[in-house]
């Protein structure tokens, strides 16, 4: 049996750090090798556990799970490893092609993870299992309080790890017609098959409380980890970070556009729960930074 080394899988850091420009250069250094952090406190504990009671009521109020149509939901199942930043498109624009010049140019050791050049303008491949939104991190905040093995995020540190995801399906172990699994309207997958090295470093955050936020690299693999034993009630409210840029601007239309209405944003399947809702979020609601988000103004 082969010893799985883990490193550890994120920095944690107050957000009072960050507010306070207290981030040490080393810190930062180890966020940029391994790609993940957990921001501790981002949010008012007490705040975070009424946003929780306020998501539960709504769904509930208005009949939500009498009426889910999408697949079944075991909150215990998991959900394997993969990635989301793309799928055959990340091999066949043109933007992609631009922004991973260097692992097909013989220049690997100049390609940057964090390099965003190329990214805020290209498109993707059209599909329900995508983001069309341009993320440098993905993130969620922890709406309650969960340990280690309830079902977290789990991540292979490792942002560099694009490299050989993107090189893999060009070694001469695979078939010229395999993308290694990659294909439209499916996430980018990540197995023990074909990337058993990587999946050694696959690595659980640490227990987080409620307010509590997590970032990841919009590249890395991760996945959630199913639960055994589950304790209690697990919930997290997915923000990811999303730059202003050509790319997030077009996708901010479509979704102010569905949000007028309450219909199902352009990247999820076409269930419009939320249209005869009378008491949905509207857009006098919005605060300032919501208007920012959706090009308000």
């Amino acid at each position: 049996m082969r010893r799985r080394r883990r490193p550890a899988p994120s920095v944690g850091r107050p957000i009072a750090a960050i507010e306070n420009g207290t981030v040490t250069p080393e810190e930062l250094a180890k966020l940029r090798s391994r790609g993940c952090l957990v921001v501790r406190g981002h949010f008012p504990r007490e705040q975070a556990l009424a946003w929780d009671r306020d998501i539960v009521d709504y769904v509930e109020g208005n009949q939500f799970f009498d009426n889910y149509r999408g697949p079944g939901d075991a909150d215990s199942a998991g959900l394997g490893t993969h990635l989301d930043p793309g799928t055959l498109d990340l091999w066949m624009t043109t933007a992609y092609q631009k922004a991973f010049r260097h692992l097909f140019d013989g220049t690997i050791e100049q390609y940057d993870p964090w390099d965003a050049a190329h990214r805020t303008s290209g498109p993707q491949y059209p599909g329900s299992t995508m983001c069309s939104a341009f993320r440098t991190f993905q993130g969620w905040t922890a709406l309650s309080d969960m340990d280690h093995d309830q079902g977290v995020l789990h991540t292979v540190p490792i942002p560099e790890a694009m490299v050989y995801l993107m090189l893999r399906p060009l070694l001469d172990d695979i078939a010229d017609d395999d993308m290694c699994g990659v294909t439209v309207n499916q996430v980018f997958p990540a197995n023990e098959k074909l990337h058993p090295l990587l999946l050694e470093a696959l690595s659980g955050i640490p227990d987080v409380k409620a307010g509590d936020s997590v970032w990841w690299h919009a590249d890395m693999i991760h996945s959630v980890a199913p639960i055994v034993d589950q304790q209690g009630w697990g919930n997290v409210m997915y923000i990811p970070a999303a730059p202003w840029c050509p790319r997030n601007e077009k996708y901010a239309a479509s979704v102010l556009e569905a949000f007028r209405t309450g219909s199902s944003p352009g990247d999820f399947p076409e269930e419009h729960y939320e249209r005869q809702w009378s008491n949905r979020f509207q857009e006098t609601d919005l605060n300032d930074t919501g208007r920012r988000g959706l090009g308000i103004n």
